[in-house]
Formats: structure tokens, sequence, C-alpha cells
């Protein structure tokens, strides 16, 4: 996988149970078309983003689906 968006990738937390589990922190990243879409809304200074069937929320560091806000995964942003 390759992300070019300059030297920034987002990921959402693939815990089965996100807000209540035991061992390591699972992170995947968005694919590219996502990063990309995640990084400008960033960058333009929106509260979230539409990708696909879920809404990045940036002010509360999480993603949930849009049929169910109430079943969130946190999300974080990476320099590389």
């Amino acid at each position: 996988m390759q992300h070019n968006q300059g030297g920034v990738i987002w990921f959402w937390m693939a815990n089965r149970h996100p807000a209540n589990h035991t061992g390591p922190d699972i992170w995947k990243p968005y694919t590219n078309s996502e990063n990309s879409i995640i990084e400008k809304a960033f960058q333009e200074n929106k509260d979230s983003v539409g990708v696909g069937d879920y809404i990045v929320d940036f002010g509360r560091n999480i993603q949930y689906r849009i049929s169910d806000h109430t079943k969130t995964r946190p999300i974080k942003r990476e320099k590389y």
C-alpha cells in the first residue's frame, strides 16, 4: 500500500470491541483514496467527513457508521 498524502496516514482501530478490549491495539490504515479524502477535510478544518458508509469525526477522533451513530471506533493520524 502506497501513501503519498504529504507524509500522513489515517488509521481506524480494528479491535473487535474497541471501547472495551484487552491486548494490543490493532490499527488499520484507510485506503489511499479514503486517506486523501480524510486528509483534505482535515486540512480544510472541517469537523467531519463522510467516507463510504462512515463519518470520520475529527473533534472526537472517532469514526461511526452513518446508519448507527452508537458504534464508534477510534481514529488516528500519523506522519511518516
